[in-house]
C-alpha cells in the first residue's frame, strides 16, 4: 500500500503480526497519545502495542479477519489523526 505522507516505515512483517516504525509518535506529547488509544479498533485486530521510547508500533491481528495496511491507511487519513500531529 502506499504511504503518501510517509508516516511509517513497515520494519517486520510475517501473517500475523506487523511492526512499524512512526517517527511523529515522538512528536506526540503522552496526553495526546491517549486519545488514540480511544480509536474504535476494528474485528481482526487483536493488540496494537505503542512503544513512544522507539517510535514503534506492533500491530497483532487475524490475516482472515482484516488487512492491518488497510486499517493503518484508514486511520492516518482521519483528519481527527491528522491533528493529533500538529
Amino acid at each position: 500500500m502506499d504511504n503518501p505522507l510517509n508516516m511509517y516505515e513497515i520494519v517486520h512483517a510475517i501473517p500475523g503480526r506487523l511492526r512499524l516504525r512512526v517517527p511523529s509518535l515522538m512528536r506526540i506529547p503522552v496526553s495526546r497519545l491517549k486519545k488514540i488509544s480511544l480509536m474504535d479498533i476494528p474485528e481482526g485486530i487483536e493488540d496494537v502495542r505503542v512503544n513512544i521510547f522507539n517510535a514503534s508500533v506492533v500491530i497483532k491481528y487475524n490475516p482472515k479477519k482484516i488487512d492491518p495496511l488497510e486499517y493503518i491507511e484508514k486511520i492516518i487519513s482521519e483528519p481527527e489523526f491528522r491533528n493529533l500531529l500538529t
